[in-house]
């Protein structure tokens, strides 16, 4: 019975341990799982951005200003949108920063 309870206790900590860190690649990511973290959020945002986006009107706007990049998809969707457009991009990532200049880089956006 004792045995069975360390167990648990270890698996319970291990869990608590890899969601605590996987929450905080979340918020701030960096490295591969940052990353990959980045597009998993993309492919749940995006759509959802897509959709908001839709009820716009269709037409030109000076500056557009996207906030939370991520790696830049977002803000690639919005060009798609409107050309014409300055668009900014800002997140509180660095690491999200750097991927999204690097997946796009500046037609006429700034990141």
């Amino acid at each position: 019975m004792i045995r069975v309870l360390a167990v648990f206790v270890v698996l319970a900590v291990s869990f608590y341990i890899l969601l605590k860190y996987l929450v905080s690649q979340s918020k701030h990511p960096s490295g591969f799982i940052g990353r990959s973290m980045m597009k998993i959020w993309n492919k749940a945002y995006l759509p959802m951005a897509q959709w908001a986006l839709s009820v716009l009107p269709q037409k030109s706007y000076g500056h557009i200003l996207d906030i939370g990049v991520g790696n830049g998809a977002s803000t690639a969707y919005l060009h798609q949108l409107f050309p014409q457009s300055q668009i900014k991009g800002i997140d509180i990532s660095a690491e999200a920063i750097s991927q999204a200049q690097q997946g796009y880089p500046a037609r006429r956006s700034n990141f």
